[in-house]
């Protein structure tokens, strides 16, 4: 592309987990490097990229509600729509006009090679790919973020809970080999990021299906090695996942943060068997008291489906009696979304509207009550913080994210923007947390 010629504007949009936000950066950084320059939203950008998520009825909604905010804002854009609705159902979103591209989840990885130039009037072509999946084997590119960086280490999933269309969007779980990983991690550690998010969709299996095989202590225990100063965060972990060389790996290695979200779903085993999962509310409860007496300290969050087919209220008043006494100091409470293609969706006992969401606000209400009782808990310490490049809104101080997953408003220069530093939690305001450099 000559100097003269109007580099094309770009804008991605990205809905659900830290993967697909992994991905989208992936895709930024390439179209980046071929000459397209990023605007805002509403801009009216020559290609818009639609990173979906199916996960939930809502989750397909928003999709497809960004998409026609897109091409409002400019008709005749490229828009190209990838990620995991996409790929579980191209038929739904054929039948929007005005989409240019369909990929799917591995050819996103690549998405330049689709995005060419059209002569002014060109109708554009919808063009849908062959669903596959591949091994790992797309370029690994540093993340957009100033201070963090997401690091896909694995995607797919082999579990296949009754509830989940995930393996089918994602497929069965393929690792990135550790060499790789450790390579881009040391790259991310040069360009000066001091916080890497290892992601995955199942990455308690990582490893697993490598020759010769691996796992996920061996990984941390490797990238603890990183030069100083940077740490290590983990995504989501299944409780039957942690064993006793990954604790060990963890406990003696301060750069992994004691941050740990473990997925619950249900207290009421009748309902974690209905739902495929593969452990005992008793199980889970055990690890639980594990980590916090192993951590005391550290962040524990965890994941819970509410209004899952059979649930009664019983069950329900069960589930939010034994959530009300673990050591959680987050909940992220989803309502039960009747996926086609899904086991679940075919159970009796479905569970109207009205109750899930009633249900749903007493648990998220119970969330805010336990992450303000570990707030308040931590006042008086002194954590590590890293300072994020942003500010808080309405207070106007930056916001430095300690390794135990707590925001902290700090009174500070922007010289300390990406730098890790001791900060100690002073007080308490609006449900806000804040904090001193020590």
């Amino acid at each position: 592309m000559s100097d003269k010629t109007p580099r094309p504007t770009l804008c991605i949009a990205t809905l659900g987990c830290k993967v697909n936000k992994a991905d989208s950066e992936l895709m930024q950084r390439e179209l980046l490097g071929e000459g397209y320059r990023l605007v805002p939203f509403d801009q009216g950008a020559d290609v818009y990229i639609i990173n979906t998520c199916t996960v939930t009825a809502r989750s397909d909604y928003q999709s497809r509600q960004l998409i026609r905010r897109a091409l409002r804002h400019n008709s005749r854009a490229q828009v190209v729509v990838t990620g995991c609705y996409a790929q579980t159902n191209p038929a739904a979103l054929q039948k929007i006009p005005g989409i240019s591209l369909l990929l799917d989840n591995e050819e996103k990885a690549r998405v330049g090679k689709y995005l060419q130039p059209r002569p002014a009037g060109e109708e554009k072509e919808k063009k849908a790919l062959k669903m596959r999946f591949k091994g790992l084997d797309a370029p690994v590119l540093d993340s957009t973020y100033y201070t963090r960086a997401f690091l896909k280490i694995q995607d797919g999933c082999n579990w296949g809970c009754s509830y989940c269309i995930v393996p089918r969007a994602r497929g069965r779980s393929r690792s990135r080999p550790p060499e790789q990983v450790i390579r881009q991690a040391g790259r991310l550690v040069k360009r000066g990021y001091r916080e890497i998010v290892l992601t995955g969709i199942h990455i308690g299996h990582y490893g697993l299906d490598l020759t010769p095989r691996s796992d996920l202590a061996a990984l941390l225990s490797e990238l603890a090695k990183l030069p100083d100063p940077v740490r290590i965060r983990l995504s989501s972990l299944e409780p039957t996942e942690f064993g006793a060389e990954l604790l060990r790996v963890i406990s003696d290695n301060e750069k992994i943060c004691p941050h740990f979200h473990i997925p619950l779903q249900s207290a009421d085993d009748e309902i974690l068997k209905a739902m495929g999962r593969r452990y005992h509310f008793a199980q889970y409860q055990e690890l639980l008291e594990k980590l916090r007496a192993a951590f005391p300290d550290a962040a524990l969050g965890a994941d819970v489906i509410v209004g899952f087919p059979g649930e009664t209220e019983d069950s329900f008043e069960k589930t939010y009696r034994r959530i009300k006494r673990l050591p959680l100091t987050y909940l992220h409470v989803f309502s039960y979304s009747r996926r086609p293609g899904t086991r679940a969706a075919q159970l009796p006992g479905q569970v109207n509207p009205r109750e899930k969401k009633s249900r749903s606000s007493r648990l998220r209400r119970l969330g805010r009550q336990k992450q303000a009782a570990f707030h308040q808990a931590q006042l008086g310490q002194v954590r590590p913080g890293l300072i994020l490049a942003r500010r808080d809104a309405q207070s106007g101080r930056l916001v430095g994210l300690s390794d135990n997953y707590i925001n902290i408003l700090v009174e500070a220069g922007d010289e300390l923007i990406n730098k890790i530093v001791p900060l100690r939690l002073s007080g308490l305001a609006g449900g806000q947390v804040l904090g001193e450099i020590d």
